[in-house]
C-alpha cells in the first residue's frame, strides 16, 4: 500500500488531488517539505529536494536576472563568459566592441 506522496514520487505527472499547504509563516517546497518563510527569495536554495523557494523570485537591484530566472552579478553581464547557467541571455543585446563569447571555465 502506498501513500499518495510515494505514488506522486513515483509518477510525477499524476498530480495528486490532496492539496498541502504549510502553516502560516512557512514556505511549501515543491516535494511539499516545509520551510521558514525568511528563507524564501533570500539567494539561497533552502527546498532540501530542489530549488522551488528561489524560484519567481525578482533579483536584487545589485543583480541581473537571467532568461532562466537565475539572478547573477552584474558585473558579469556583457564580459564575455556565458554566466547564466542554462541560456546565454548575460552576453545577448551586448553594446559596443564585438568579443568571442565562451563558456567559463568551471
Amino acid at each position: 500500500k502506498f501513500s499518495l506522496l510515494q505514488k506522486f514520487k513515483k509518477n510525477p505527472k499524476v498530480v495528486p488531488k490532496l492539496t498541502y499547504f504549510c502553516p502560516k509563516g512557512k514556505f511549501t517546497c515543491r516535494d511539499f517539505s516545509c520551510i521558514s518563510i525568511v528563507h524564501r527569495c533570500d539567494g539561497q536554495a533552502d527546498c532540501p529536494q530542489d530549488r522551488s523557494d528561489e524560484e519567481g523570485c525578482p533579483c536584487l537591484h545589485d543583480k541581473w536576472q537571467c532568461d532562466d530566472g537565475t539572478c547573477i552579478s552584474k558585473e558579469l553581464r556583457c564580459n564575455g563568459n556565458i554566466d547564466c547557467p542554462e541560456d546565454i541571455s548575460d552576453e545577448r543585446r551586448c553594446h559596443g566592441e564585438l568579443i568571442k563569447i565562451s563558456r567559463r571555465k568551471k
